[in-house]
Order: structure tokens, then sequence, then C-alpha cells
């Protein structure tokens, strides 16, 4: 059975819901692990919380305009953040 196109719109919403469950998934593992070996410091907060921010920001822009620039932008942000983080838990490991 086939019937009309979902919305636009519908599509964009289902397309963004699936997507904060790909990227974001690296983060949680990223937070439990510096818990575990006891490295939480304000480094490590300012760069969760950016994180955060940026993909918020992300998430406001799928969800909006859908302007794959700014898009683009906001999930590079976020890609180097997640790269700082366990750049930073590798150096403050080894140290």
């Amino acid at each position: 059975f086939e019937g009309d196109k979902p919305p636009r719109k519908s599509l964009q919403t289902d397309l963004h819901f699936s997507n904060l469950f790909e990227f974001p998934t690296l983060f949680f593992p990223t937070c439990i692990i510096v818990i575990i070996l006891d490295r939480v410091d304000i480094l490590i907060l300012i760069l969760a919380w950016s994180f955060f921010i940026t993909r918020c920001w992300h998430s406001y822009i799928s969800l909006t305009s859908n302007r794959l620039r700014w898009r683009q932008i906001s999930f590079e942000i976020s890609c180097v953040i997640i790269y700082l983080m366990w750049i930073w838990i590798i150096f403050s490991s080894i140290m």
C-alpha cells in the first residue's frame, strides 16, 4: 500500500530524530570514561557543555532553516569537541 508522500517537515523531523541517536552516542561513553577514570575537571566540563550547546544549535538549524552550511559548521565543531575530549582523556591518563 502506497499513499501520498509525507510532508517535507515530517520527513525532516524524522531524519533529525534518527540523527539524535547517531553522533551523540559517542558523547555518552566519553563522559562515562571520564567519570570512571576520575578525570572530571573544569576543562572537561567546558568541553561537555560546549558539545551539548553545539548539538542544540545543530538541532535548531535542522528543524528550522535546515541550511546545510550552518549544519555542517555546527557538526564539525561538535566533532572537534569530541576529539578534544578524547585527546584530553589520553593525555591526562598518561600524565
